[in-house]
């Protein structure tokens, strides 16, 4: 008798512990979820899921960009660049996109310069499939914004061209900052 209830808790134990760890399916079926929640607004039940699949696999980058994502949108830029820092060289293009925007929520020009600047170079054509609002014009602004802000001119003026052609800024002229400020003004309403 002992035995048999011995038997029935292991086994019990056993199957508890498999419901608790998600594999497979279950882990792509937390990511739809968590993609779902964060799609509607959701971004308590958005975080959940992704840290289930976490939990699962520490090293799953669709969920540590599920997560950075939906930090992003709760306005926590440094919980955000932490998850998509987690994710590794040359994984995602929308994690590598949502880190050159926590880096502009925590004014870190300089890496939003060189993070921006390499992750166009890289994805000509980006739009962020979850959210299209957000595309690869909204890069380029921020690029040319810290570039702007490190006297970075030549960076500077290298999103502007692609941004405004034709913009006629030079930086040899005086006015050239007050200019370029107020581009970039008129700019962010269109991106």
């Amino acid at each position: 008798m002992r035995r048999a209830v011995v038997l029935f808790l292991l086994v019990g134990f056993a199957v508890g512990c498999g419901s608790e760890s998600p594999t497979g399916p279950n882990l792509e079926q937390l990511l739809s979820e968590g993609w779902a929640a964060w799609q509607a607004g959701d971004y308590t039940t958005a975080q959940d899921r992704f840290e289930g699949v976490l939990d699962a696999d520490p090293d799953n980058s669709a969920a540590h960009t599920g997560l950075g994502w939906t930090h992003l949108r709760e306005l926590r830029p440094a919980l955000a660049r932490v998850s998509f820092e987690s994710v590794p060289p040359g994984g995602t293009a929308d994690a590598a996109a949502g880190l050159v925007l926590a880096y502009a929520a925590e004014d870190a020009n300089a890496r939003v310069r060189d993070h921006g600047t390499a992750f166009i170079a890289a994805n000509p054509g980006y739009v962020f499939p979850r959210d299209p609002t957000y595309a690869l014009t909204d890069i380029r602004w921020l690029v040319a914004r810290a570039a702007l802000v490190l006297a970075d001119y030549e960076g500077f003026l290298a999103q502007a061209d692609v941004l405004s052609p034709g913009h006629g800024l030079n930086p040899e002229s005086a006015d050239f900052l007050e200019r370029a400020a107020a581009l970039l003004e008129t700019l962010r309403a269109t991106v």
